[in-house]
């Protein structure tokens, strides 16, 4: 018993010179040199580990944060630095223009459909297309340099044919008339729609001659070849890129006889809205010459 007891104590004192041993260990980053306890052992301090922890998520949670500013405010200089101009711009699409920005957005779902009021040579149908260019393709601008226009434009249409009264011949808007390309689109096809009728549709009793050597038969061909290239021109050049599908399922045979494919839906632009703004652009021109 009593060289058990003695072996009970070694050991106890054995573990006690390893305690004190692990204690003095130079750890400092997990322990601090504590006072020995009553056991004479040195006690474990466990508030620094946790200090550290604390202080190392609070480093994780400062640079995720740097991190996500940083990004966020990349992201957002992308987003509206490049748009939303630059990114219209990228596509073809002139932010800077004089027409105004509902007639864009009020668009129209307009089915691309047949409409015998514009087709034949009818005088119902002349009068429709007469009425679709009777503003000709051009927009006054009171002030060309905003939108860019450096160079001159075209003389007010309507002294194309008549001397322009003294009160508008002395200002310098005179030729501040800018053609609209679309409104110049539909003028040529509205000019080839005429040519056209008079040649198919003429009468035995005044047939058309399209080879006639007149001056009014040379104008047409003229014209025509102009209008024909600015078409190839403009398709070609594509300004708004759009897909159009066959017909709809379901369409009437008409709109899918002949390979025509009638009946797609387009998203169009205020129409209406652009042949006021035209019209309100010619009535502003003559309150500057007329009073």
């Amino acid at each position: 018993m009593a060289n058990q007891t003695l072996l009970t104590a070694q050991k106890t004192s054995d573990i006690d010179t390893r305690q004190n041993s692990l204690d003095y260990h130079d750890d400092s980053e997990a322990f601090v040199d504590l006072p020995l306890a009553e056991n004479g052992t040195r006690g474990r301090d466990h508030t620094r580990p946790r200090l550290r922890e604390r202080v190392l998520r609070g480093v994780v949670a400062v640079f995720s944060l740097v991190i996500g500013v940083g990004l966020g405010t990349w992201y957002s200089s992308v987003t509206t630095s490049a748009a939303p101009s630059d990114l219209a711009s990228s596509f073809g699409i002139n932010t800077n223009t004089p027409i105004p920005r509902h007639i864009f957005t009020n668009r129209k779902n307009v089915p691309f459909i047949p409409h015998p009021e514009y087709m034949g040579a009818s005088d119902e149908a002349d009068d429709n297309w007469a009425a679709l260019t009777a503003g000709s393709d051009t927009i006054y601008l009171p002030d060309p340099a905003q939108y860019n226009q450096n160079e001159s434009g075209i003389l007010a249409p309507f002294f194309t044919f008549t001397k322009p009264p003294p009160s508008a011949a002395s200002l310098p808007n005179l030729k501040n008339f800018y053609v609209l390309n679309s409104l110049h689109q539909l003028h040529c096809v509205h000019m080839a729609r005429k040519r056209y009728n008079m040649l198919v549709y003429s009468s035995q009793e005044k047939p058309v001659n399209p080879l006639a050597e007149t001056p009014i038969d040379k104008d047409w061909m003229i014209h025509l070849e102009h209008c024909f290239e600015y078409l190839r021109l403009s398709i070609t050049c594509a300004d708004y890129m759009i897909l159009e599908s066959d017909s709809p399922a379901g369409s009437p045979e008409e709109y899918t006889k002949d390979g025509l494919g009638w009946g797609v839906t387009h998203s169009c632009i205020d129409w209406d809205g652009l042949m006021k703004f035209q019209k309100a652009q010619v009535e502003a021109y003559n309150r500057t010459w007329m009073g």
